[in-house]
């Protein structure tokens, strides 16, 4: 029997490994097939302490993971399929299946992190994949010389447009409020770039495909007055938390 089962691979899930595997609890981390959780798609990050001049989000979780593996923790990349969480029964064991396989564990840590959040707007889910992302780390390239937009003004939504105007010819940040949530500099930074264009106060209504089957339109209304308005775009990255 395993005394501590981890579920999860991101910041939480390496750092309740270390801290178990420094009390000698040997602990086992089930990473899933995408270890790293959605630092591994986050390109500068600035706002950790003890990176003064920044780290790339892989990096970190590099270093996350190997510290956690030089104190003992065991990784197995792989995904959970099933997951029964034992009663108040004193020494009943939580199980934990990995495939076909079961682990029987005295505590079992959830560490699965965040999904990205929908808009929920027609066309969001048909046209995932298809013009619609949530990752412009992973996305941008197919995007070049191309129009496309953000939706969101946080600082996760500035660091997008500024990876995503390296490739796009234009990138336009739709946020539903007049006043950005993103930080001064990250603001800042996004203003200063040429191809990037700030939208304001409109919320995304509707994807629209267009004759490939992939998205062609972003279909906008004004948060004040209610008036709507077309983009043309052939990529839309959803940054809103």
């Amino acid at each position: 029997m395993e005394n501590v089962i981890i579920v999860g691979s991101g910041p939480a899930g390496y750092t309740a490994a270390l801290y178990t595997a420094r009390a000698d609890l040997e602990p086992l981390v089930i990473e899933g097939f995408a270890w790293g959780g959605l630092l591994q798609q986050t390109t500068d990050v600035e706002n950790y302490p003890g990176f003064p001049q920044g780290i790339m989000g892989p990096d970190m979780m590099q270093h996350f993971r190997d510290q956690a593996q030089r104190f003992g923790a065991r990784l197995e990349t792989d995904d959970v399929t099933a997951l029964e969480l034992a009663d108040s029964t004193p020494g009943a064991p939580h199980k934990v299946w990995v495939g076909d396989q079961l682990h029987l564990a005295r505590t079992v840590i959830l560490a699965m992190g965040a999904e990205h959040r929908k808009l929920g707007v027609p066309g969001e889910q048909e046209l995932s994949g298809r013009g619609v992302s949530y990752c412009a780390t992973c996305d941008a390239a197919f995007f070049k010389e191309l129009p496309t937009i953000i939706v969101g003004g946080g600082d996760s939504a500035m660091e997008e447009a500024m990876f995503l105007a390296k490739f796009a010819s234009k990138v336009v940040i739709v946020h539903r409020r007049e006043e950005f949530r993103a930080s001064a500099i990250m603001l800042d930074r996004a203003r200063a770039i040429p191809n990037i264009e700030l939208l304001t106060p409109y919320v995304v209504d509707e994807f629209a495909a267009g004759e490939s089957n992939s998205l062609a339109v972003a279909k906008l209304r004004h948060s004040g007055d209610g008036s709507t308005r077309e983009l043309t775009v052939a990529g839309a990255f959803i940054a809103v938390g």
